[in-house]
């Protein structure tokens, strides 16, 4: 079966991360995938490194850098050209799954999913829509969800990786679609991410022996909580200096001015010694090693939350806020939920896990164990290879 997988952009994000595990771990004598981004960029080169096709759209700029928050604006011209090119888009796509004999395609992204899924129904093939988002007002403005529900409409299959995720979906498609949304949660390599991995080099180049480290994980944008966690290092800091604080992932689809907000704060609070902003960073199971609390601060429903469930099963301690994904992920054995944007009470639950041992060791190993029961790679995959065979 000739699978085709589709991305509006070629960054590396959660949900590209996860379509990348997912892919590797498919069973390549039932499915042939062929995968094409919209331009170049680390997914595409990431794909190469698995040996898998993969295609250039080409699509051009005021495309895939169309803004859906609704609190920054889009230049009207980029709305007028993108409206020019749609169809041609469509009837590229539409090439490609005859050129390439596509059984299925599966889109991975908001933008790939309209244009991809009317060019599998002008085709005659199938279409799995891999929703990744949580399709309400406070991410997308209201032209953007109305155009979305228009052409998604003719979607065969929509895999939804949170229940928060497909609630959203059907309140915005209907009801009458609740059999297409299958709730199918991301998977984690558990050989990689693993407990008692050891980096002593990595750990004596980022904090000093005496000084635990909190780490938050995870691109870099508002709503994922970063000032909220530099703000919660400062309140925790002043109950105990021995802590080190980490932000791992860099801006991408257009953030850079957040960092540079981002270093202006830590400079500000005087934590240029103890906040350090790592950027994008490839060995993320290393860093997950060396961090002795891994905390996720977005103040908005994460739709998943991919730095949860590495952190589990690296055997880490979580501090999560309670709202999205990570509230459906985390149980009260594997991690502490906290109300969201409250940096005293994150720097409260820190200072407390720090000085409760026993119940940090507890964290760690039922963590690890409800990755191994709830979220292997090898378990999901096999999960959405069965549905990919009945769509």
């Amino acid at each position: 079966m000739n699978i085709l997988f589709l991305s509006h952009h070629a960054e590396l994000g959660g949900g590209e991360i996860s379509l990348l595990e997912f892919i590797k771990a498919l069973d390549k004598n039932k499915f042939n995938p062929v995968a094409y981004t919209g331009c170049e960029g680390p997914l595409r080169e990431r794909l190469g490194k698995l040996g898998i096709q993969a295609g250039i759209l080409n699509l051009p700029e005021y495309f895939w850098s169309l803004k859906r928050d609704p609190s920054r604006k889009n230049p009207i011209s980029s709305f007028v050209k993108t409206a020019l090119i749609f169809n041609k888009l469509i009837a590229k796509i539409k090439y490609i799954i005859t050129q390439d004999k596509i059984d299925i395609v599966c889109t991975n992204t908001i933008k790939s999913t309209c244009i991809g899924i009317p060019a599998a129904r002008k085709a005659g093939v199938k279409s799995v829509w891999w929703l990744r988002d949580c399709l309400t007002e406070e991410f997308y403005g209201r032209f953007f969800l109305w155009f979305i529900k228009r052409m998604t409409r003719g979607a065969d299959l929509v895999i939804c990786t949170s229940e928060t995720v497909r609630r959203d979906y059907l309140n915005l498609a209907g009801k009458d679609k609740t059999s297409k949304g299958k709730l199918v949660s991301n998977g984690v390599d558990l050989e990689e991410f693993r407990p008692n991995r050891r980096n002593e080099a990595l750990r004596d180049r980022l904090a000093k022996r005496e000084e635990r480290i909190i780490s938050l994980i995870g691109r870099l944008e508002p709503w994922k909580g970063q000032e909220i966690f530099i703000k919660a290092a400062e309140i925790a800091l002043a109950k105990n200096p021995n802590l080190k604080f980490l932000i791992v992932g860099g801006p991408l689809f257009g953030r850079e001015e957040y960092e540079d907000k981002l270093k202006s704060l830590i400079e500000e609070l005087g934590l240029k010694e103890k906040v350090l902003l790592l950027g994008h960073r490839s060995d993320i199971s290393d860093l997950m090693a060396v961090s002795d609390i891994i905390v996720h601060a977005s103040y908005l429903p994460e739709p998943f939350g991919r730095d949860i469930i590495e952190a589990m099963a690296c055997g880490k301690p979580l501090i999560s806020t309670n709202i999205g994904g990570p509230r459906e992920i985390i149980t009260p054995e594997t991690g502490i939920l906290v109300e969201p944007n409250r940096p005293d009470i994150l720097a409260d639950e820190i200072i407390k896990l720090i000085n409760d041992p026993a119940k940090m060791e507890s964290l760690c190993k039922n963590g690890r164990k409800r990755a191994e029961d709830m979220f292997d790679i090898k378990k999901a995959t096999k999960r959405i290879e069965e549905i990919l065979l009945q769509v």
